[in-house]
C-alpha cells in the first residue's frame, strides 16, 4: 500500500466517521468503507513508511481512532480469517506501543488466543512476552513461557508486594547472580541522581565510563543516586548482575514508569537532579566530552 493510499484510507475514513459536537461516529459505517484489515494494514504501513516521530505517531493515532473497540471483542475476531488477525495483532500492538495505550494488552490477548486456537502463532508469543514484561505482568509472562518455552523468556526469581502502591516511584535490585530481583521505593525527598541508562546502550557507556574513571564520582554515584536500566521489553538480568560485579557502576531495574511523575523512560541516556522530591535538572543529549562540567551543573543545583 502506498503512502498515498494510506493517507486516502485515513482521510476518507476518518471523514465519513465525523460526527457532531457531542455525538459518537457511527461503528457501521467504518464497515461500510473499507474492512478491518485495511485499516489494520494502512496502520502498519506508516509505522514503516512514514518519516519523523511526531508525524507517524499522529497518523497512527488518526487511523487508530478508526478501529472501535467492538471490532477488537472475542466474538467478532473469531469471523476474521487468519491474515486479517495477523495484521491486527501487528496494527494493535504498534497503536499500544507508539500511543502508549496500555489498555490494549487485553485485545493482543484475544487475538493471540484466537490464533492459537487456529494453530498460528508466527511472532505473536514474542510481542506478546513482551508487553507482559513492559507492563511487568509477571503472571501472565510466566504462563505464557511454560506454554512457549524459549530460553529468551526466561524470568527470574522477583520478590515484590502483593499489591505494591501506585505513584510510589520505585525499582527492582537485582541479586549479585541475577536470580532474583527485589522491589525496592526509591525516597525521592533527598537529594538524588536519577540515571536512566542502559547497558546494552553504546551512548549510556560512554557516559559511564567518564564516571568510572573519576574516583570521586564513582563515591558519588554509589550514595547520592539510583541508576535505572529502563528493561522495556526484555529482562537481561544476568548481564546487568555481570556488570554490577565487574563494574563500579550498579544497574538496577525499572519497575512501572507510570509510578515516576515527569521522568522518561523512552531513552537513554538520561540524567536527574532530584531534591525534595522535584526534579530540579535534566541532562540528556550530552557530548561525553561536555559530561563532565554539565554534570557539576546539576549537581550544584541540588547541593552535591
Amino acid at each position: 500500500m502506498s503512502i498515498g493510499s494510506i493517507i486516502g484510507v485515513v482521510l476518507i475514513t476518518a471523514s465519513a466517521l465525523a460526527a457532531t459536537p457531542g455525538q459518537e461516529a457511527v461503528p457501521a459505517a467504518v464497515g461500510q468503507l473499507t474492512d478491518i484489515k485495511t485499516r489494520a494494514e494502512a496502520i502498519v504501513a506508516i509505522d514503516r513508511n512514514v518519516r519523523g516521530d511526531d508525524a507517524s505517531t499522529a497518523a497512527i493515532a488518526d487511523a487508530f481512532r478508526l478501529v472501535q473497540d467492538r471490532e477488537l471483542e472475542p466474538s467478532l475476531l473469531a469471523g476474521y480469517d487468519t491474515r486479517t488477525l495477523e495484521v491486527l495483532f501487528d496494527a494493535v500492538r504498534i497503536a499500544a506501543d507508539r500511543l502508549q495505550r496500555t489498555d490494549k494488552l487485553q485485545a493482543l490477548e484475544d487475538i493471540f488466543e484466537e490464533c492459537v486456537r487456529r494453530g498460528f502463532v508466527g511472532h505473536m508469543d514474542e510481542d506478546l512476552y513482551a508487553r507482559f514484561v513492559y507492563q511487568r505482568q509477571w503472571q501472565k509472562a510466566r504462563k505464557l513461557y511454560e506454554r512457549f518455552p524459549s530460553k529468551d523468556r526466561e524470568l527470574p526469581n522477583i520478590v515484590e508486594p502483593a499489591a505494591p502502591r501506585e505513584g510510589v516511584p520505585s525499582v527492582y535490585m537485582v541479586s549479585k547472580d541475577g536470580g532474583t530481583l527485589n522491589y525496592k521505593p526509591v525516597d525521592l525527598t533527598r537529594p538524588i541522581i536519577v540515571s536512566v541508562v542502559a547497558p546494552g546502550c553504546h551512548f549510556s557507556n560512554d557516559l559511564v565510563r567518564r564516571i568510572e574513571a573519576d574516583p570521586k564520582l564513582v563515591a558519588l554515584f554509589r550514595d547520592h543516586a539510583i541508576n535505572i536500566d529502563p528493561s522495556p521489553f526484555q529482562l537481561r538480568t544476568a548481564e546487568l548482575a555481570r556488570v554490577n560485579r565487574e563494574g563500579r557502576f550498579f544497574y538496577a531495574v525499572l519497575y512501572r514508569a507510570a509510578d515516576w511523575r515527569g521522568f522518561d523512560f523512552s531513552s537513554t541516556p538520561q540524567f536527574y537532579f532530584v531534591k525534595g522530591g522535584e526534579i530540579v535538572h535534566r541532562l540528556r543529549g550530552v557530548n561525553p566530552d561536555e559530561f563532565p562540567a554539565k554534570l557539576m551543573e546539576g549537581l550544584a543545583k541540588i547541593g552535591l
